[in-house]
């Protein structure tokens, strides 16, 4: 088994600086979350380690004794940080990406689409816990873990993580079917989006012709909250972020009413446009998130 180092090294540090500047964070659970600053939230035992709109980091809960050999035993890549729970051995595996993937209605829906089925098969792979929501971690260097970050440890493109796992939609249509199609991590905030964007389509026009934005916003909520029934549902916080973005960038964006392939083919033929005139571009530089 690779090395593994207590020492808090450049994969801490670049965890740190990418935290936004205040983060959900709590003790325990059982009292909820708050938000705090930066400087603060760090002192606590579990913090939020991805923006709402932004994805920095896949984040993995393998809760059973031996979850600090687990990616090995999966012989996937070494995490970019490890955090242990002394107590009982279970952990949190942080795999940083090289390039931030990006989930706003604003952005190209191939990149978070193509993050979610690697994040599916690596949860299968590894054996993590499915009900894990992903919006809060264990706080690296916290005094009540033990962090670790493997000798070989990197930061991922995509890419490099990809060619460890199969996430082909057979595959992922298979992962899917035995686990009776409950969505899980990223998989469940794409199928509320998409379901949601869709209905925004339909109704923008009529809120702008009869309604304010403030109520475009509430009915957009309200949507998305009524869509959030998974096994494990979305935080309220996601859901605010999602109904948020959808409601913003069809209420100043959206110019017709569009069917739903219609308006797919228009955006595919925008992003093309786009690329065209910067040139071919490498899929580490194209999921940046970016119409």
């Amino acid at each position: 088994m690779e090395r593994l180092s207590t020492i808090a090294g450049q994969h801490f540090k670049l965890f740190n600086e990418r935290l936004q500047r205040s983060p959900r964070c709590t003790d325990d659970y059982s009292f909820g979350t708050v938000i705090r600053c930066k400087a603060t939230a760090i002192k606590h035992r579990y913090i939020q380690p991805n923006t709402p709109r932004m994805v920095h980091q896949l984040v993995f809960d393998v809760d059973r004794p031996d979850g600090v050999e687990a990616w090995h035993t999966a012989n996937l890549p070494p995490p970019s940080l490890i955090i242990q729970n002394i107590a009982n051995g279970h952990c949190h595996y942080i795999y940083q990406l090289s390039t931030p993937v990006s989930k706003s209605a604003a952005s190209r829906r191939k990149p978070i689409q193509w993050l979610a089925a690697l994040e599916n098969a690596m949860i299968e792979r590894i054996g993590a816990d499915i009900a894990y929501s992903g919006q809060l971690c264990k706080t690296p260097n916290h005094s009540a873990w033990r962090t670790l970050e493997p000798c070989n440890a990197a930061i991922y493109d995509l890419h490099d993580l990809a060619e460890c796992v199969d996430t082909s939609p057979a595959n992922i249509a298979k992962i899917n079917k035995k686990r009776k199609g409950i969505r899980v991590g990223l998989g469940r905030n794409i199928e509320l989006f998409d379901t949601a964007r869709y209905w925004a389509y339909e109704w923008v026009a009529d809120y702008r012709a009869a309604k304010t934005i403030d109520q475009w916003h509430a009915a957009a909520l309200h949507q998305c909250e009524s869509l959030n029934t998974f096994a494990t549902p979305l935080p309220a916080c996601e859901v605010r972020a999602i109904a948020r973005s959808i409601a913003r960038w069809t209420w100043n964006k959206y110019t017709g009413r569009l069917s739903n392939e219609e308006f797919s083919k228009r955006q595919s033929a925008r992003g093309r446009k786009k690329a065209g005139k910067t040139g071919h571009r490498k899929l580490s530089s194209e999921i940046r998130g970016e119409l």
